[in-house]
């Protein structure tokens, strides 16, 4: 009798130990972590102090870990200067998916103005001229090797957007000159190519990065800031999520994503939606 009961109890326990299991999965792969960050600049007019941004990164629709309606009403109500999409908004190898592509472009170009860059995701996508011609007609600013500036009260502020997949060079950035001296957010994917975005012999070096494609590094280590694995960085890499200092007072921000690709799950390494506040310093 005494092992029956032992036996009841044990898989009592394994069955409680299961749904623990399978809450905390489920949490870490569709609970939002909404991360407020404050980065201060040297360079940035008085009069430009609060400007916010929102970043939207590795969304990879449709394989995307949030609705799209519940994410665009999040980042209204973050009433944002600008919005960015700092790559693989949609998957390699898959069709457009256009209710929620579109959706997602009607819903953001409504709330302000809007940057674009692409990430190895859409440049690997046989549909990427189609998916371009969306973002054109939604009016969404799809910077490929090329700046804007936004300007706000009277002061202006520079984004620059970079190309994916080629070997950063500033020099083909066509009258970058022109934003010497001005605040300067660069939107690139690749948070592995941190030491040539912050180069001394740049032509001009950019108060932030915005990046993404590391997922988090999938796997987070426990007490630790380290994920576990990441593309073009392999094990253990060392950029995966938050700020990183360059030497030169620069700042690059890395996104852990929204969306999932090649590992269809995350472990202590929630979906992220970073919401930058630019004051001056």
């Amino acid at each position: 009798m005494n092992n029956i009961k032992e036996l009841r109890i044990k898989k009592v326990k394994i069955f409680l130990l299961l749904v623990i299991i399978g809450i905390y999965l489920f949490s870490q792969n569709n609970w939002l972590d909404k991360e407020e960050i404050i980065i201060e600049m040297n360079n940035l007019p008085i009069e430009l102090d609060g400007f916010k941004i929102v970043q939207i990164s590795d969304l990879h629709i449709p394989q995307n870990e949030i609705e799209i309606g519940k994410l665009t009403d999040l980042v209204k109500k973050e009433n944002p200067d600008v919005i960015v999409l700092t790559g693989d908004t949609i998957s390699r190898g898959t069709n457009l998916d256009y209710s929620q592509l579109e959706l997602l472009l009607d819903d953001l170009s409504e709330i302000t103005k809007v940057y674009a860059v692409l990430g190895n995701h859409e440049t690997g996508n046989k549909y990427i001229e189609k998916y371009k011609e969306l973002l054109k007609t939604h009016n969404i600013n799809l910077l490929e090797n090329e700046f804007d500036i936004y300007a706000k009260g009277g002061k202006e502020i520079a984004f620059i957007g970079l190309k994916d997949n080629v070997k950063f060079s500033q020099e083909k950035i066509k009258n970058i000159e022109k934003i010497k001296g001005k605040p300067i957010v660069m939107l690139a994917h690749r948070p592995e190519l941190f030491d040539e975005y912050f180069r001394e012999t740049n032509i001009i070096i950019p108060s932030l990065v915005l990046t993404g494609h590391a997922h988090g590094g999938q796997f987070r280590l426990p007490f630790t800031k380290r994920g576990f694995i990441a593309p073009n960085q392999g094990f253990f890499p060392k950029y995966t999520s938050g700020t990183y200092k360059s030497n030169n007072g620069g700042v690059m921000i890395v996104s852990r994503g929204l969306g999932r690709s090649v590992i269809p799950f995350r472990i202590n390494n929630r979906i992220h939606l970073p919401v930058i506040e630019l004051k001056a310093k």
